[in-house]
């Protein structure tokens, strides 16, 4: 099907954009449920509760995908029996019997396919990305491939190096990297006249949960490969690799030279790599996370490097300070230091993805009681008897809720969100807002969180503040409850009708809303409700009912970032995807803050504070319903970016879209 591309600058605000918004109608579908109709009673669902795409098979022959992300199917016929290869957080391949014929579905819902005169010799798995080499051509697919991308080799006996968001072929002496978020031609390395090209394995992070992979290029350096620039460097560590330990993260490396009592940080976000010198590194403490190294100089400094900027942040003289109750997680680190003078504790907390970083105090009281602490990717929280004190890697900063009411019944913080609840109220940390929320709960209120969102489910009604959330989104039930449950991306409650079908209730966490689905026929087995991180799936005869986590945006720059926010780093390219009607124009809606206005004979909130418009032509949505256009970030300063996609059909007249919340850090 063809599909229109754009390409398109981060643009400054333009004068007279609210005229040319008010001459443009565009049309847009509303997003989130989708009934596909396979032609034949499904048996089963294909899919991994970890990727948005999915598959049934309708039969020996025939199969159909599908992806969350823009709720479009394909259909593939084959000439043997299909089968599905490894499903896992892997993209989803379909081979035609045992011959060179194979397809990948993307996250477009597209079975993209690749057709070789023989079976491959060689397939490799990376956490994003698929290769397989036939004869003296390597092809590799990715989640967000439109093709599969071709290199031709040189090498009788080439390798794959499997990574997180990147696979890895050595050729002899040439290196190639592929990254799940580019879609060019590999990054190609050709190692000089050396005798020596191997991986470095190292310790830590397993090879394929790595977003970059080193290579031993010479007996004092190596080249590095990093996904998020699809680029190599190299780094010459001045002492012979024999005598040298590589220690991986996902997006870190610290390389110790213990001759020269030296310390490498490499950062796969900037591609840089910065010794520093210490007086003994054998006595050192060093732990890595994602995104952050911690480095405890025992009666000294603690040191914190961040990947966002490959610089250090440093608490000077404070190491030996240092008692228990800290948490170092992927986007940061908070350590529990006494005070010297007082000798009460209080918790410093510093971020590895927001630049120039600092570490900076909560301000526990002297006089405070502390309850609990926790910490996880993005969120940190102390509990005490008086306060709750959240920290936010998004800002780098603490927010302070003093005066809480009722007995703390439990705690925990999760990637993108805080929960405290009481035996009368729930309390939700936003790290992106950088504030608490409160709610009355009554004594038989159950709460939980996932890894986005809080979630109070009482008698009759649920309540769910989500990380993109201005204020609790409360939704009240009738029916019988059959089944409910929480995923990272939605929670939903499934009711039995008094027409004899079945109401879903679903909340989409990146929507930030309630979704109503009325099915005509009642679902009476679980085994038809299949929960996937990203959305939920309800099989009824020869119908799918797909509900989406995601709003009507989506972007790639999701994993293998993070699991689900939506950030990215200046240099990005980033790659967008908008549902709506076949080849109607678009409008897309950029500004930088968050409210929610109900604008008269417009369907939904207008949800950004306005800075821009972007206007396409006639066809921007293609012969699919789906458009895709790319963002260039280079040279874009770090914030918060908020797009949001106006509207128009015959029936609906102005519609806006749901808000996608884009930061670059």
């Amino acid at each position: 099907m063809k599909q229109r591309h754009f390409s398109l600058p981060l643009l400054p605000c333009v004068a007279g954009c609210v005229v040319a918004l008010a001459l443009r109608g565009v049309a847009q579908n509303d997003f989130g449920h989708r009934a596909i109709d396979t032609g034949a009673p499904v048996t089963g669902v294909i899919a991994n509760d970890k990727i948005p795409t999915w598959m049934v098979q309708i039969d020996a022959k025939t199969m159909l995908g599908s992806s969350l992300r823009t709720n479009k199917s394909s259909i593939i016929q084959g000439q043997n029996t299909l089968q599905v290869l490894q499903v896992g957080r892997l993209p989803m391949i379909v081979q035609d019997g045992t011959s060179g014929k194979f397809w990948g579905l993307n996250l477009y819902g597209d079975f993209v396919p690749l057709d070789l005169p023989n079976a491959p010799s060689i397939t490799q798995f990376s956490q994003d990305l698929f290769g397989v080499i036939e004869g003296n051509a390597c092809y590799v697919f990715g989640h967000w491939g439109t093709t599969w991308r071709k290199i031709t080799l040189s090498s009788t006996s080439p390798r794959f190096l499997a990574g997180r968001g990147c696979l890895l072929v050595q050729d002899d002496r040439d290196l190639y990297g592929f990254s799940t978020l580019f879609q060019d031609q590999p990054a190609k390395f050709s190692v000089p006249g050396s005798t020596i090209v191997a991986p470095m394995l190292g310790t830590g992070e397993i090879d394929s949960r790595r977003n970059f992979q080193a290579y031993e290029i010479s007996p004092t350096s190596v080249a590095i490969y990093s996904a998020y620039l699809n680029a190599w460097r190299t780094l010459d560590v001045g002492t012979s690799l024999v005598n040298t330990v590589f220690d991986y993260d996902k997006n870190t490396l610290t390389i110790t030279d213990s001759a020269n009592n030296r310390i490498w940080a490499y950062s796969s976000l900037t591609g840089l790599a910065f010794p520093r010198n210490f007086s003994d590194v054998s006595a050192l403490t060093v732990s890595a996370q994602d995104f952050g190294v911690e480095i405890v100089d025992p009666g000294k400094d603690i040191l914190y490097f961040r990947a966002a900027d490959s610089q250090f942040s440093v608490l000077a003289g404070r190491a030996a300070d240092l008692v228990a109750g800290g948490v170092h997680s992927n986007n940061h680190t908070m350590v529990a230091l006494t005070d010297q003078v007082t000798k009460a504790v209080d918790f410093w907390a510093v971020s590895s993805t927001s630049r120039n970083a600092t570490f900076v105090p909560a301000g526990v009281g002297a006089t405070e009681t502390v309850l609990s602490t926790d910490g996880n990717d993005c969120v940190s929280m102390v509990v005490t008897d008086k306060s709750l004190y959240g920290f936010s890697a998004f800002t780098n900063k603490w927010a302070k809720f003093t005066g809480y009411k009722g007995t703390v019944a439990g705690s925990d913080a999760e990637d993108f969100i805080g929960r405290v609840h009481t035996d009368t109220h729930a309390y939700c940390y936003s790290p992106r807002d950088d504030r608490w929320s409160e709610i009355a709960i009554s004594s038989t209120a159950r709460v939980q969180d996932t890894d986005q969102a809080v979630i109070v489910t009482e008698a009759t009604s649920k309540a769910v503040f989500s990380m993109q959330s201005l204020d609790w989104r409360k939704q009240t039930f009738q029916g019988t409850l059959f089944q409910a449950g929480n995923e990272n991306d939605y929670t939903f409650s499934l009711f039995d009708a008094a027409t004899g079908g079945s109401t879903l209730w679903f909340f989409q966490n990146y929507g930030d809303r309630w979704l109503r689905v009325d099915l005509k026929n009642r679902v009476t087995d679980t085994k038809n409700v299949v929960l996937l991180e990203d959305g939920l799936l309800i099989v009824d005869g020869n119908t799918v009912h797909a509900i989406s986590g995601y709003g009507d945006m989506s972007s790639n720059w999701t994993a293998p970032n993070d699991n689900a926010a939506y950030h990215a780093v200046p240099s990005a390219f980033a790659r967008f995807v908008a549902t709506g009607p076949v080849g109607a124009p678009g409008v897309i809606l950029l500004g930088f803050d968050r409210f929610d206005v109900a604008i008269p004979g417009i369907t939904g909130e207008l949800q950004v504070g306005l800075k821009n418009l972007l206007i396409l032509p006639a066809g921007a949505y293609g012969s699919d319903g789906t458009m895709r256009f790319n963002i260039t970030l280079i040279g874009v300063a770090p914030q918060r970016y908020r797009f949001q996609m106006l509207g128009f059909d015959a029936v609906k007249g102005f519609s806006l879209g749901r808000l996608l919340d884009f930061q670059v850090f």
